[in-house]
């Protein structure tokens, strides 16, 4: 099989941002295919270190970041330094902030892989906070594939149409209206199921 180029955006990787299994599910996972020979980035938040210099900055559609690329034997690592979204805090806030910060990382992740030429094969999302990768419109033309990872299906990424009004991804709320039900909400992974 020839190698890929594959572009997973997660929330979680170890032994950087650990909640649970998911954390060493995405390391193993990576460290794995880049043995296989493939080229794989990844890309999730940087949860506590926003005062890190980096020399990868990026200013686009109002938002503003930068990736931090930490040595990761095989696998190109970044974290995205974004401080009006990802501070010092837990990984999850458990609240309205949490939507607007998940789409703040996929966006961070197909505008940087844009950037620096790395066009994948396949955009890997893991779970609902990196659904958006999937459902988010994409910088390439064509859109490579999406393979959307679900890990734990008890979180969804449920929210209210309200969360992202005054955000700058308000323009997203119709494409992750839950397609499961009549009620005017989000839903994160059931959008991103019903695209792929």
């Amino acid at each position: 099989m020839a190698a890929l180029r594959i572009l997973m955006v997660t929330a979680e990787y170890a032994p950087f941002a650990k909640v649970g299994g998911l954390a060493d599910m995405c390391a193993g996972l990576a460290a794995v295919l880049a043995e296989q020979g493939h080229e794989v980035m990844v890309v999730l938040p940087d949860y506590g270190n926003a005062a890190v210099a980096s020399d990868m900055q990026h200013t686009e559609g109002g938002l503003r970041w930068s990736m931090r690329e930490e040595a990761v034997p095989g696998v190109q690592v970044l974290r995205v330094i974004a401080p009006d979204y990802f501070g010092d805090g837990p990984v999850y806030l458990g609240d309205d902030r949490d939507a607007v910060n998940v789409l703040a990382l996929a966006h961070a992740a197909l505008a940087h892989a844009h950037a620096v030429g790395f066009r994948p094969d396949v955009i890997h999302a893991h779970d609902w906070h990196a659904a958006a990768a999937v459902i988010a419109p994409s910088p390439w033309t064509p859109a490579p594939p999406t393979l959307l990872s679900i890990h734990n299906i008890g979180y969804q990424g449920v929210f209210g149409r309200h969360v992202l009004a005054d955000s700058p991804f308000a323009d997203l709320t119709d494409a992750l209206a839950d397609p499961t039900t009549g009620e005017p909400r989000l839903n994160f992974l059931a959008a991103a199921i019903a695209k792929s």
